[in-house]
């Protein structure tokens, strides 16, 4: 081979190989500066043929191969939406038989919770099932739907605080392990879990917003325009998930006497992330305290000691 094509062919191949920035516009036109220092290569060695066939062939293969600036957005918009998806939660790897301590659920929802989900015995099944995966594996627990029911509609869930009051009030839950209600009033765009879900620490009772965050759905839709929108709905769809999932076991740690934790893939760090995949040892000691508390009989349980149980051990930790 002529030296000269030698050293245009190794330029252009250099040039194809660089690596591609992070952002769709710098890429393209980095490719583009690419594309004319490969052409004026190409016919310099071209001006020495007679006729110049040869390397405006090359030149035409060259064009015809380079990406478009249509391409460099979805490769770029693929591998944003790849670090989008949420972790998995640590469910312990492999399954092996345990025996579970089994505690009991009920659960409300208002009406505007139940217009999103459709059918709420079913909805909070697979939510448990979800949470059971985690909570199996970290303190041998298992919590079982007992029922499901509509939340009286004097309860409002625009303030979670006043919503909980109210129903503890309404469901003591003396016949059930834990109590739960479910909001579809005033969805909200956060991540404080203070303003997703309230529990009573050491009690039993939870309440909870919607996680629909339709200002995240625009968002995906406008920023991954050039994903394919049933890509999009299931990585929204994941996202949701996983945020309801953790909420709903961050807010139950709290009533089995877990705190907060600064590790950001903490459940009980204070601010939700997608990146959240287990509870830290020292919240599960005191989780496990607690429920085998809960699960003594009743005649035999002592709280003042539980409560100086736990003192010593947040004060070893």
């Amino acid at each position: 081979m002529d030296r000269r094509l030698f050293v245009a062919l190794t330029l252009v191949a250099c040039a194809h190989r660089a690596p591609q920035p992070a952002d769709p516009l710098i890429a393209f036109t980095e490719a583009a500066a690419r594309d004319i220092a490969a052409a004026w290569c190409l016919c310099l060695y071209a001006s020495m043929f007679k006729a110049g066939l040869f390397g405006l062939t090359l030149l035409a293969l060259l064009c015809a191969c380079q990406k478009n600036e249509y391409q460099l957005r979805k490769e770029w918009q693929e591998q944003q939406a790849e670090r989008l998806k949420p972790v998995e939660l640590d469910t312990g790897g492999e399954k092996t038989w345990r025996r579970f301590q089994v505690q009991r659920v009920r659960v409300y929802a208002d009406a505007a919770f139940v217009k999103r989900v459709g059918d709420l015995r079913r909805y909070f099944s697979e939510q448990l099932d979800r949470a059971n995966e985690v909570l199996n594996s970290a303190m041998q627990l298992r919590l079982e739907l007992e029922e499901a029911r509509e939340l009286p509609a004097k309860i409002d869930g625009t303030d979670l605080d006043a919503m909980l009051k109210a129903v503890r009030e309404a469901d003591p839950g003396k016949d059930v392990d834990f109590v739960v209600a479910l909001t579809g009033v005033k969805p909200i765009l956060t991540m404080s879990f203070h303003q997703l879900g309230r529990a009573e620490e050491l009690g039993k009772h939870i309440v909870m917003r919607s996680m629909d965050d339709a200002a995240e759905l625009r968002e995906l839709d406008k920023g991954l325009d050039k994903i394919d929108a049933a890509d999009r709905a299931q990585l929204y769809a994941s996202r949701k998930r996983h945020k309801e999932c953790a909420v709903f076991l961050h807010e139950l740690a709290h009533t089995l006497g877990a705190i907060h934790t600064v590790a950001p893939e903490d459940l009980m760090h204070p601010a939700y992330s997608s990146d959240m995949v287990a509870f830290a040892s020292p919240n599960v000691d005191l989780m496990r305290y607690v429920l085998d508390e809960r699960t003594t009989d009743e005649e035999k349980r002592d709280t003042e000691a539980l409560i100086k149980r736990l003192d010593v051990y947040l004060s070893s930790s």
